[in-house]
């Protein structure tokens, strides 16, 4: 498995995201990769407060484009919102956190990439293109 990276979230996201892990462990079988990798990551994140985020870092409701390409598949271009998991709805767009695409996006700012497992549990190549809407950057700060 890759090293988790170094990411940047907001102290109310890591908060948020710890508490989202933590119950999902309470209801579930083991952790998935991801949510193993995401756990490393926020031990290892730069938290800042929700006004110091910069508006190209990905965080939770953000919206964004991103790459992915596993190995040897050609590279897909999406754009999703990531959201908390009762939120979820990738028919809709809408990534959770915890599951691999989220939580691969999460934290990254634009034009980085990470190796992280996809949602059939391979590696894969995560690029953040753009991030189109983040909450901080507007002053939502409930969101």
């Amino acid at each position: 498995m890759t090293e988790a990276p170094l990411i940047t979230v907001t102290t109310l996201d890591r908060d948020r995201l710890r508490q989202m892990i933590h119950l999902s462990t309470l209801a579930g079988p083991a952790a998935t990769p991801a949510i193993v990798l995401l756990s490393k990551a926020l031990t290892e994140a730069r938290a800042v407060a929700p006004s110091d985020i910069s508006r190209h870092v990905a965080t939770i409701n953000s919206h964004v484009t991103y790459r992915t390409q596993g190995r040897g598949s050609r590279a897909h271009v999406a754009a999703v919102t990531l959201v908390p998991p009762a939120d979820a709805d990738m028919q809709l767009g809408r990534a959770s956190v915890l599951a691999p695409t989220g939580s691969a996006l999460l934290g990254l700012a634009e034009g980085e990439s990470i190796e992280w497992p996809d949602e059939a549990g391979q590696m894969a190549r995560y690029t953040l293109l753009q991030v189109v809407f983040q909450p901080g950057a507007v002053g939502r700060f409930d969101l």
